[in-house]
């Protein structure tokens, strides 16, 4: 480890200034204050192996580290991680390994807390729990629109992939009727999706969500606060570049997220299915479009929909009970491993051509 260049003092200055904890209070930034620690790594260090138990949440001062995958055709690159960044969230969010290797590309200032200290802390403090959860989606947000686009480059550079046939994008509306783009922010279609009073009952509706580990709590939270919408097979939900503004979550049917890459036509990246969800991207950014095509898939296709001001803090339920993003992050971390998974099977089965 190299030496610390500022004082342990210096250095609480600077976590506490970061947007993680900006909004903490004097007494549960003393709390937090009392756990964390500030490890520093040379260029090189491997900091964890792939699926180490990992019991620390840890954020970038300085450097940059590389997230990875070890193959027998070389390492698998899941994204380089800078100031700023979080590492060390995917096991805190739903208790499971860490499917990435990480090791340090530069020197690395590092802050790191516990698991453990830290989960009780956001227990006894709801607002600052807010916080830390809208954190853990940014970063994992991040980290899927990265491996996304890495997913794309793969099929890009093939050269002997087969052309798929063009599908006639006969334009569906992108949004439903209740939520409008902001002012400056161009729709792709007008109009809304059939968004109906009810399709489901209550008890489909959480088997629906418990399928993949969701609590009762975090299921009721959900579907409490969404719209459901009912679509026949090969419709789109939204195309590529439409304004973005929900967040679907599968209730039954399937849906096919795709990208139409020049001279191949479309290609897709998931076929999701009841219990997961979509669209996770337009409620991260301000002023998002979609970064990929969506159609129900092979049948027809029932979506619990939550809207974008759900989550925003002084008039959403999410500041109000961070169990709603605790919720989000739970999927979104799935989601990551997938992506993750995909990747590392993709290099293997490629590696050796």
């Amino acid at each position: 480890m190299i030496p610390l260049t500022e004082g342990k003092q210096d250095l609480l200055r600077k976590v506490r200034a970061l947007a993680l904890f900006a909004s903490a209070p004097d007494p549960v930034w003393e709390q937090l204050s009392f756990h964390l620690s500030f490890p520093a790594h040379p260029s090189g260090t491997v900091l964890q192996e792939m699926h180490a138990p990992i019991r620390l949440l840890s954020g970038i001062l300085q450097g940059t580290l590389l997230s990875y995958a070890s193959t027998p055709f070389g390492d698998q690159s899941y994204g380089t991680l800078r100031a700023g960044d979080l590492c060390g969230e995917l096991p805190m969010i739903d208790g499971q390994e860490d499917p990435s290797a990480c090791k340090a590309q530069s020197d690395v200032q590092l802050w790191s807390i516990e698991h453990e200290p830290l989960r009780q802390i956001c227990s006894e403090h709801p607002a600052f729990a807010y916080h830390v959860y809208r954190g853990f989606w940014r970063s994992l947000a991040d980290k899927l629109q990265r491996s996304n686009e890495q997913m794309k480059k793969f099929f890009g550079s093939d050269p002997l992939k087969a052309p798929v046939t063009e599908i006639p994008r006969s334009k569906a509306p992108s949004r439903p009727a209740w939520f409008a783009p902001p002012e400056g922010v161009g729709a792709g279609s007008s109009g809304a999706l059939p968004v109906i009073a009810r399709y489901m009952r209550d008890d489909e509706k959480r088997q629906a969500f418990e399928q993949i580990g969701l609590s009762h709590s975090e299921i009721e939270i959900l579907f409490a606060h969404g719209e459901e919408v009912h679509l026949p097979s090969g419709a789109a939900v939204f195309y590529e570049g439409d304004f973005g503004d929900t967040l679907y979550f599968i209730l039954s049917g399937e849906a096919r997220i795709s990208k139409r890459i020049p001279g191949v036509g479309e290609e897709a990246l998931a076929i999701l299915h009841q219990g997961q969800f979509f669209g996770e991207m337009a409620l991260v950014a301000d002023n998002a479009v979609r970064s990929a095509d969506c159609f129900a898939h092979e049948g027809p296709l029932t979506l619990l929909a939550l809207r974008q001001h759900l989550l925003h803090s002084h008039d959403g339920i999410a500041e109000k009970d961070p169990l709603f993003l605790q919720a989000l992050c739970k999927m979104m971390a799935l989601r990551l491993r997938e992506n993750y998974a995909k990747l590392f099977n993709w290099r293997m089965m490629s590696g050796g051509f």
